[in-house]
């Protein structure tokens, strides 16, 4: 595979953090701005200061402030990762992702169903996020985030069906690099 910049995005249970595992025990560089230390913050929207996961307020119920806090990447531990002769792959969406995205070869943008979106979510691996009220509040106006995240991804999108087995969307992504 020729060196480059590959980013992963996608609503929630679209399959980012599975791909990510997979690239990567195929020998891929791979970052998920879920677990890379440094690679993403939340920002409180009425401050505009950063904080991590650790130094929020929680809701009673676990969740997050959604209308507290924004989810961003830091554009300056993004550029540290992406190293210029190899493929790097960053999985994972984050409210400002579009600001990145000409840092990348390509975009992959992965796109389920609203039904799919829900089904994943029950059985999601970080499901203490992803309660019942939580799930119906993710799949709110699904069409219209799906319909955004495509419009942000630009020129060098490629639209990707991830309601496919993982293997077939890993295989789907692989052949367009």
């Amino acid at each position: 595979m020729k060196a480059g910049k590959y980013r992963i995005v996608g609503l929630q249970a679209t399959g980012k953090t599975t791909l990510g595992k997979l690239l990567k025990e195929r020998g891929y560089v791979v970052y998920d701005v879920d677990h890379t230390d440094g690679l993403t913050v939340l920002k409180d929207r009425e401050t505009g200061l950063y904080y991590t996961f650790d130094d929020v307020d929680y809701e009673p119920d676990g969740t997050i402030n959604w209308e507290k806090y924004r989810y961003e990447m830091v554009e300056g531990r993004l550029k540290e990762l992406l190293k210029p002769n190899e493929p790097v792959f960053i999985v994972g969406s984050t409210r400002n992702a579009a600001e990145s995205y000409s840092l990348f070869d390509k975009i992959f943008v992965l796109t389920i169903d609203a039904d799919t979106m829900r089904k994943r979510l029950k059985t999601h691996e970080i499901i203490t996020h992803h309660l019942d009220n939580e799930i119906e509040r993710m799949t709110e106006n699904f069409d219209e985030k799906q319909r955004k995240l495509l419009l942000d991804s630009g020129k060098n999108s490629v639209v990707i069906d991830s309601t496919k087995s993982v293997e077939q969307v890993l295989n789907d992504i692989l052949s367009k690099i």
